[in-house]
């Protein structure tokens, strides 16, 4: 078995997107997981929230990979990919000390599904 649920993703498949396809892909996992919790589907929402931290992950080790050549855009997206990250953390499995909605949350990723 795979270590990794999205695995033909792990395997070069998400480096291949563009910054703003990967957040786009991350916010459907988020919509997920806020839609589950809305339910009190506990369950539903931590395995989206862990698909979401997953692709988060593969994220962020493109962007460090890119940031060591000295890319701008790579480290910026690496802050923000890290802070992000930080975010949904706090909001689904802790106790919320960024007080963060799920429509902000939702907001920020819908930005991304617009982009070209």
């Amino acid at each position: 078995m795979s270590a990794f649920q999205h695995e033909s993703l792990a395997e070069g498949r998400w480096a291949q997107m563009s910054f703003s396809s990967q957040m786009a892909n991350i916010g459907s996992e988020i919509s997920r997981a806020i839609k589950a919790k809305k339910r009190g589907k506990h369950d539903r929402m931590t395995n989206a929230v862990e698909r979401a931290l997953e692709l988060m992950d593969l994220s962020i080790l493109c962007a460090a990979k890119a940031a060591s050549y000295d890319n701008t855009a790579a480290k910026s997206h690496l802050r923000e990919l890290t802070r992000a990250r930080a975010e949904i953390c706090d909001f689904f499995l802790d106790n919320n000390k960024y007080g963060c909605t799920d429509t902000v949350i939702m907001k920020y990723y819908d930005a991304f599904a617009r982009c070209p």
